[in-house]
């Protein structure tokens, strides 16, 4: 799952580093299944960490699918954390997997927070992933979730979990609720 394309925002001296949108979930209202598929042509991390080397940068994000699943992830985080001295953040993440070190932040999509209802959506257990979101926060990686509103799916009874378990956390974590776009082709 290599990296694909680098912007840069100078207004806001941030780069965003993309996957090609691999993901492990399979989430019956994934907006990516939007793009149809094309030929792209993947960046190394050689590659990656020149284009970064040659902005005047504050931030790194990474984006698209999981980016933790990447395996060049870590080696990218830790040179723009250390040798340019930047704020590292995953922009996407399902915390399916732990980030690498050199992570500052990580945004975090929960599905649901029932883990019944999260298998029939996303066609995988939550356990992990609340355990992941636990850990990240311990190890003092800075949170914010969002989650879906799906009418009469992931409701507000779920949401409620959710924000609940994210207070549980810690009441200053930020969570965001998005609002439902019907992608064709899904119940």
């Amino acid at each position: 799952m290599p990296f694909v394309k680098v912007t840069f925002s100078s207004h806001f001296k941030r780069a965003n580093v993309y996957t090609d949108r691999t993901c492990m979930l399979r989430c019956k209202g994934c907006s990516y299944k939007l793009e149809t598929s094309q030929q792209r042509a993947y960046l190394g991390a050689e590659k990656v960490k020149e284009v970064l080397s040659a902005l005047n940068l504050k931030r790194v994000h990474f984006l698209g699918g999981e980016p933790a699943l990447d395996p060049d992830l870590s080696e990218i985080a830790r040179f723009a954390h250390e040798e340019l001295g930047a704020y590292t953040k995953l922009g996407h993440s399902t915390a399916c997997v732990l980030p690498p070190e050199h992570i500052d932040a990580a945004t975090v999509s929960l599905k649901a927070f029932d883990d019944q209802l999260h298998r029939n959506y996303t066609g995988f257990s939550n356990r992990s992933i609340l355990e992941n979101i636990r850990l990240m926060h311990k190890l003092g990686i800075r949170l914010d979730l969002s989650s879906v509103f799906i009418p009469e799916y992931i409701d507000l009874a779920e949401i409620e979990r959710i924000a609940r378990f994210v207070a549980s956390l810690d009441p200053q974590i930020p969570y965001h609720i998005i609002g439902y776009m019907h992608v064709p082709g899904t119940p």
